[in-house]
């Protein structure tokens, strides 16, 4: 049986609106399997491949687990922490400004975004709420 959390966040945007986000235990196992199997651990050292291969045994108990912030809207505090490292740019190894740093979250904090930035992309393509030369963070037009 899957469980779900209604999300009640009013976001008025002309005259469509993003009322309530239905979350299933089944969108958690699709926005896991997404994850990069090689990505970096974040602060909480959970590789995405151990999500990856259990995905469906870790849906419901995330869906618990996400409840409660979705509900209110609060981010438990220990799911923003990130670990940061620095990725060599090229030029001499010696110099700070050769690096740019990255942050890595957990991977249980992405999830939940995946799922949320999906609904809200569709609503906002679906009801052409988009300006047409928005490019950028779109699905299918280059920013070239």
């Amino acid at each position: 049986m899957s469980e779900e959390i209604l999300c009640h966040h009013r976001v008025q945007e002309r005259e469509e609106q993003l009322l309530d986000v239905n979350i299933t235990s089944h969108h958690i196992t699709n926005a896991i399997k997404t994850l990069k199997t090689n990505s970096a651990a974040g602060p909480d050292h959970l590789p995405a491949i151990l999500l990856k291969q259990c995905a469906l045994e870790v849906s419901l108990p995330l869906l618990t687990f996400y409840r409660e912030p979705l509900t209110l809207g609060v981010v438990p505090r220990l799911l923003h922490l990130a670990r940061i490292s620095p990725i060599y740019k090229g030029g001499p190894r010696g110099e700070a400004k050769n690096y740019r740093p990255i942050a890595l979250t957990s991977h249980l904090i992405k999830t939940p975004q995946k799922i949320i930035v999906s609904k809200i992309t569709t609503l906002l393509e679906s009801s052409n709420q988009l300006n047409k030369g928005q490019h950028g963070f779109r699905r299918g037009r280059s920013c070239l």
